[in-house]
């Protein structure tokens, strides 16, 4: 691509090239109309020429353009232009976290480390909470202002640029996706569906960066270092560094673990953990002696297993290479842990609501008096051998959105009851009661180990007021914590029975147990029995049973029969392997659902009847689950489980028997609600569609379990994929063209043991674009769409060097996508996209003919809304030149101008600027010194204004602009005054 400085982008005019990469070429521009800078980053066309490149540009553009956040840059627009895709960011002054590390190496003092990452986790876990990945998180992306402010930017590019994976193409050698140096493991090995703790790994990695002035892994070629991510332990920060605190070098490898389960949840759960580590007193000691962590090496991963039906691929050399050297490398893979002191027996972490429904009052008190005054008489005799701590939500004391605000006040730890008692004294009840996100937080305040009992022990007056899906986020936490956790939830003073119920619910799906208290001596009763527990029971003891799908069964000794539906749970001891016998006829299609396993590396192996044939084979330290296994004999078949030689595993596992494999749906009605689910882990349902070439649809995803689901449709040859998306959450198709006649297959395919309800209707888009007719200069047009996924279109004749304004000035809560295109049928004049009415800013058309308006509705909304076109002519009113100490006045009539007014000054002169009146909205007015350039002042108001004293500085003839906001006509009388 040739130097894009001098030309034009849309408004912008490009006055110069800032950098370029892999993916993007970045250039500052200006745009005249705004009298702003902005960044562009124009996607190289390698890219661009993708198939599927254009939809996902628009959806992951649009996805980033609703982020706001104070630590994440701004995307203003997007668009394409004759060939290339680009999109319009905020400029930042500054340079970036790159540049400071190859200048300075590593940075000191700590805090300063922390002062840059915090605000970049904290802007990574809100847009995580919009759904939003970064995928690329390095010091290039993180810019540092005057202000030394961190702000993050290139969210969404690495997605853009990522190929769908029905494409069937690779990228090409040589243009990476991601950094290699940066990337989490599962992002190198190309898995799909990522999710946000491959963007906290990288971010562990910046901040080992900031410490060590070095990332870990270095090697002469990309594919080395993605070699090396993927199979290498992680080198100690303090091997390269040793005055890095051991309890900070604990927080980087949390976030750096090679297993995204063990990394730290959430990008703040991190930024706290680095706090925590700062502010602890062993914090300071920098002594070398501070013993390393300790290095343990699992077992070599298999070498051939079984394909899973949902495959990745790995892109052009850097793929062929990989798959070839895996093998190889993986028998060199081991895992870095740190040294923790060994724990006490138990570990309990209170949860309190501070939330303004604790300062409701029960028996004369509020309920924040009672829960205090029970939790200080009973830590008292709280038992030394139990580590205690104190989360709270609500009460505004962790500074964060209402919703995330959850702060640890007290550390787990013995013999500091008094510590968790005043910092209760402190608490004022008020907010939001973000209940689910505090237990959440809390998972990672401890460690959770096998040898603890672990406990959570909450306290609230409510239901979280935030999270609508809690009960199905606790259950899935709880299902895939793998570990001895108890929850006691005491609702205080909850006299709701409907709340009461969903709380009970709560805690069952935690696996715990729900204690209504209204009095303090309710509270102090179930507190007594826990630690009475604790006083009286060895708590060194497993739990016998995980939580199961089925009834659990009486455990069969290793070698004897499985019973299919039921759980069984065995134990396997360090180097031997524990067997289970299976019977199974061919055409017998069964699902294997480990529910249960320690962190232990461990291999699962099935067995045929032959005892030769592996039917099915994996590896891993987490609790799995393995797909639809179809059997091809009859017989015993034989299911053997192998922990490493130096450690023992327990374990619970169901077999399902899915029968069906495939449950028939029936067919599909065009227009009418259809709904179904799964009954049996591995099963999927197929439904029929008949269908016409050139028809157009749209599949709407009305409802859904936040099960993680696969939906494709497939054409009437069997082979072509029309449409394919996977989510966890209601899903909606964009339009889809028939391109064949014939019967259409849609599969809706649950992941792993997820069982899904949902429901869906497929509509007929016809027509799928809606002519509204021609736009008149001036006059209000109405217009909406009936059917999903429709589109309508407008045309409006312009001249070149004509200014419009559109003005949106009624639409319905939709998200919708508006373009304006010109005569040529390529370039966009015009692009946002909103939920809300939308103002253009001036738009000057460059070519003469009939321009095409699109209104395109996100998804599944249906959108009514008016406009007007406005002739903005002239843009600039010219109200000539003012006499200082005359009164002025003037009018906008038409949307989009602004008036400009001329005074001379001299240098040493003091003015002041008074508004006597101003109706019609908001109002920018600037002044502007003969250089063109310089402001002396710059103020926003929709009334009466005197501003204060303005010196001027030079000779010369002085410019105030009078700039409405948006949409906004105004009459306005001023006077400018001379005050010496």
């Amino acid at each position: 691509m040739s130097d894009l400085v001098g030309q034009t982008i849309h408004q912008y005019q490009i006055v110069d090239r800032l950098g370029g990469g892999g993916m993007a070429y970045v250039y500052k521009a200006y745009h005249p109309g705004l009298d702003v800078y902005r960044a562009i980053k124009i996607i190289r066309p390698e890219f661009a020429n993708q198939p599927g490149f254009k939809e996902r540009f628009q959806r992951e553009a649009q996805a980033v353009a609703r982020l706001r956040h104070p630590n994440i840059v701004q995307m203003h627009d997007y668009g394409q232009q004759d060939n290339f895709y680009y999109m319009v960011m905020e400029f930042i002054e500054g340079h970036d976290l790159k540049d400071l590390l190859q200048q300075h190496g590593a940075i000191r003092p700590f805090d300063r480390v922390a002062e840059l990452i915090e605000p970049i986790a904290a802007a990574l876990h809100y847009a995580h909470q919009q759904g939003v990945l970064h995928r690329d998180i390095k010091p290039a992306n993180i810019m540092i202002t005057p202000r030394q402010e961190a702000i993050l930017t290139d969210f969404g590019i690495a997605k853009i640029l990522q190929q769908d994976s029905q494409a069937g193409q690779q990228t090409e050698a040589g243009v990476s996706i991601g950094t290699p140096a940066y990337m989490a493991p599962e992002q190198a090995r190309g898995l799909p569906n990522i999710g946000p703790t491959a963007d906290i790994y990288s971010l562990g990695i910046v901040l080992y960066e900031m410490l060590t002035g070095q990332v870990p892994y270095q090697a002469d070629t990309p594919l080395a270092v993605i070699l090396k991510v993927i199979n290498d332990p992680l080198p100690p920060p303090r091997s390269f560094s040793p005055d890095i605190p051991d309890v900070l070098q604990g927080v980087v490898l949390k976030a750096t673990a090679k297993d995204p389960a063990s990394r730290y949840p959430t990008a703040t759960a991190l930024a706290d953990g680095l706090k925590r580590s700062l502010a602890d007193p062993a914090a300071v000691n920098t002594a070398s002696d501070i013993p390393l962590p300790t290095v343990e090496t699992p077992p070599p991963s298999p070498v051939a297993a079984t394909p899973k039906k949902r495959g990745w691929l790995i892109g052009g050399v850097v793929g062929a290479l990989l798959l070839g050297c895996l093998v190889l490398a993986a028998i060199g893979a081991g895992v870095y842990y740190f040294t923790r002191p060994a724990p006490s027996l138990a570990t309990w972490q209170f949860i309190v609501d501070a939330s303004g429904n604790m300062a409701e009052p029960l028996d004369g008190r509020p309920k924040i008096d009672i829960a205090r005054a029970a939790l200080d008489k009973e830590l008292r005799i709280l038992p030394d051998n139990v580590n205690a701590g104190l989360r709270i939500f609500g009460g505004g004391e962790s500074g964060l959105e209402p919703c995330q605000d959850t702060k640890l006040l007290v550390e787990p730890v013995t013999d500091d009851s008094g510590q968790i008692s005043a910092a209760l004294a402190g608490l004022s009840p008020q907010g939001e009661a973000p209940l689910t996100e505090a237990i959440v937080q809390a998972i990672s305040d401890f460690d959770l180990s096998h040898s603890n009992k672990n406990s959570l022990i909450i306290i609230t007056a409510g239901l979280d007021t935030c999270e609508t899906e809690a009960i199905s986020q606790v259950e899935t936490l709880s299902r895939r914590l793998g570990i001895d956790l108890d929850l006691h939830l005491i609702g205080l003073g909850v006299a709701d029975p409907a709340a009461s119920e969903q709380l009970q619910q709560l805690a069952t799906a935690a696996g715990g147990d729900y204690y209504a208290a209204d009095s303090e001596d309710e509270v102090r009763q179930v507190l007594g029995d826990q630690i009475a527990i604790v006083q009286g029971t060895p708590v060194a003891a497993q739990s016998t049973a995980p939580t199961a799908p089925a009834e659990a069964a009486s455990s069969p000794p290793s070698g004897e029969g499985v019973p299919l539906g039921q759980l069984v749970t065995g134990a396997a001891a360090a180097g031997s392997t524990s067997t289970h016998l299976i019977d199974g006829h061919a055409g017998q299609v069964i699902f294997i659902d480990f529910q249960k396993a320690e962190s232990v590396y461990t291999n699962y192996t099935l067995i045929a009847p032959d005892g030769i044939t592996t039917v099915y084979e994996n590896s891993t330290s987490a609790p799995l689950n393995s797909d639809p296994i179809t059997l091809d004999q009859d017989g015993t078949y034989t299911l053997s489980i192998t922990p490493p030689e130096d450690a023992g595993q327990t374990y619970g596992f169901v077999v399902w028997n899915v029968d069906p494999p495939v449950i028939d749906g029936g067919p599909i009605t065009i227009g009418q609600l259809t709904s179904g689910q799964t009954k049996i882990p591995g099963q999927m349902v197929e439904y029929n569609l008949a269908g016409q070439a050139g028809q157009v649809i749209f599949i709407d995803f009305q409802k859904a379990e936040s099960v993680y689901t696969n939906y494709k449709l497939i054409a009437p040859d069997g082979i072509t994929t029309v449409y394919e998306n996977s989510t966890s959450a209601p899903l909606n198709s964009d339009p889809v063209t028939l391109e064949q006649a014939g019967t259409y297959v849609l599969w809706v395919d649950p992941n792993e043991d997820g069982l899904q309800k949902f429901d869906f209707v497929v509509w007929n888009v016809d027509p799928p674009v809606i002519d509204g007719g021609p736009i008149t200069i001036g006059q209000l047009t109405s217009g909406q769409t009936k059917i999903p996924g429709q589109t309508v279109e407008y045309n409006l004749a312009g001249q070149a060097g004509q200014v419009i304004f559109i003005d949106f000035q009624n639409a319905e809560s939709v998200y919708t996508h508006y373009k304006l295109i010109a005569p040529d049928g390529i370039t966009t004049v015009y692009e946002s996209s909103t939920s809300a009415p939308l103002n253009s800013d001036p738009v000057t058309l460059e070519q003469a003919g009939a321009y095409l308006l699109q209104v395109d509705p996100n998804d599944d909304g249906l959108q009514k809304f008016d406009f007007v076109v406005w002739n903005v002519d002239p843009l600039v009113i010219d109200g000539g030149e003012v006499a200082l100490g005359s009164s002025v006045s003037g009018k906008i009539a038409t949307p989009g101008q602004i008036a400009q007014y001329a005074f001379a000054g001299t240098a040493g002169q003091t003015i002041s600027l008074n508004f006597e009146f101003i109706e019609g909205g908001y109002t920018n007015f600037k002044i502007l010194a003969p250089d063109g350039f310089s402001e002396l002042y710059n103020q926003s108001t929709s009334g009466s204004w005197q501003a204060e004293s303005i010196a001027l500085e030079q000779d010369g003839n002085y410019t105030l602009m009078v700039d409405p906001n948006e949409d906004v006509t105004v009459t306005f009388t001023f006077v400018i005054k001379i005050e010496n």
